[in-house]
């Protein structure tokens, strides 16, 4: 089984090194240079992500 996560790059509520411990827990990661709302602020990247992971 796999896993992703996605960590936004400038979120700050999460200590960036706790983030990072979050992670390695993950398959693969992808970092974005984002807030708290990666997910609405990278749109096509999220949606190119859901794609690939899709296809695996």
């Amino acid at each position: 089984m796999t896993s992703t996560d996605a960590v936004p790059g400038t979120y700050r509520v999460i200590h960036p090194e706790l983030q990072r411990r979050f992670t390695q827990r993950a398959t693969h990661t992808v970092t974005w240079h984002s807030d708290h709302g990666a997910f609405a602020s990278h749109e096509s990247d999220t949606v190119a992500l859901l794609s690939l992971l899709a296809r695996l």
